[in-house]
């Protein structure tokens, strides 16, 4: 027999009806005594309890009036069932009674995986057949497990290194400056496992990205899978975009780069203000005060903070012009 799944789950336990104070929660409190019993007047009625997780279960046990006491088979439940729902909106029959006249059902069936479990009641006690009641309800997890391993990773260019291996934990991709992004595709043994890549949570058999890569910059990806029914399984994907050997630019030119990777020359767009004098005649001269300012003294430069594409990145200004870093010139940020 397997793990008794409700087991401490009472707070989250509903009914359709319940003549109180007889609810819900007493069935799974693990007393079978007469003052612990569920009621209700009306039929069909259930039970409700959320687990909070997805569970494979295999079988379940319900204990009926009679077994403390009230005379067999008057009030046992003539027939109920046990249904499941992975999103409580959906649900399916895992198994059934029909004309039950034991005072306790101990079933199993093949597992089925639920986070929602039912105790629904079609016919009710044989004495009074508009009235469902039961002393104890339990159902049990199986240890199955279902699979958090990934298939295959892919990566829209470079090779994994090392290769892939469902066992391995830690990958890197090395790529020419040329390339400027990259696609990550991670495909699961079990298609109902969900994927995501960072924060991006993927559907079966999608891609994640394109990601921005910086010149020059290191950046790692969780790559993490959370099966039906399990713990979740994670690997680490770090992918290297080759230096320049310089980047041509415009004076005031707005570039996304990551702030482990910026070149020389440039500033992050963070509305910062600035003096106007001959360290920064140029930038003024070319935008002005139309991104804020304070009168003939000073001017602001733009901020787009908050507003890359993707977190890992920010938006910069070039403070100089040239063909590479150190070229043209260059005028040191001056704030007031």
């Amino acid at each position: 027999m397997g793990i008794n799944v409700l087991e401490g789950r009472d707070a989250d336990a509903s009914a359709s009806s319940s003549v109180m104070p007889y609810g819900a929660a007493r069935v799974i409190e693990g007393c079978r005594l007469p003052a612990s019993r569920w009621l209700s007047r009306e039929v069909p009625s259930w039970l409700d309890v959320d687990l909070g997780r997805v569970a494979a279960v295999e079988g379940w046990a319900v204990w009926h009036l009679p077994y403390a006491g009230w005379p067999a088979p008057d009030y046992v439940l003539r027939s109920y069932s046990l249904q499941g729902s992975l999103d409580g909106a959906a649900w399916q029959t895992l198994d059934a009674v029909v004309d039950n006249r034991s005072d306790l059902t101990d079933r199993r069936f093949d597992v089925q995986f639920a986070r929602h479990l039912r105790l629904q009641v079609q016919a009710g006690l044989w004495v009074h057949p508009a009235v469902a009641s039961l002393l104890e309800w339990q159902v049990f997890e199986s240890p199955v497990r279902t699979s958090s391993r990934l298939r295959s990773l892919a990566v829209s260019a470079g090779t994994l290194e090392p290769g892939f291996d469902a066992d391995s934990w830690r990958f890197r991709v090395d790529l020419p400056h040329a390339v400027d992004s990259i696609t990550i595709t991670p495909i699961t043994e079990d298609q109902r496992a969900t994927v995501r890549v960072d924060d991006d949570v993927l559907a079966p058999g999608a891609s994640a990205g394109p990601y921005p890569l910086a010149p020059g910059g290191r950046h790692f990806f969780d790559i993490v899978v959370t099966p039906l029914c399990g713990p979740w399984r994670a690997c680490h994907l770090e992918v290297n975009r080759a230096p320049g050997q310089g980047i041509a630019h415009y004076l005031g030119q707005i570039a996304l780069f990551s702030p482990q990777a910026v070149p020389p020359g440039w500033v992050e767009c963070a509305g910062q203000t600035l003096k106007i004098d001959e360290r920064n005649q140029n930038t003024y001269s070319l935008i002005g005060q139309q991104f804020g300012g304070g009168g003939w003294n000073t001017f602001a430069l733009p901020d787009l903070r908050g507003k890359a594409p993707h977190p890992a990145c920010r938006y910069y200004i070039a403070l100089h012009q040239g063909d590479g870093p150190g070229s043209g010139f260059y005028y040191p940020l001056r704030s007031d």
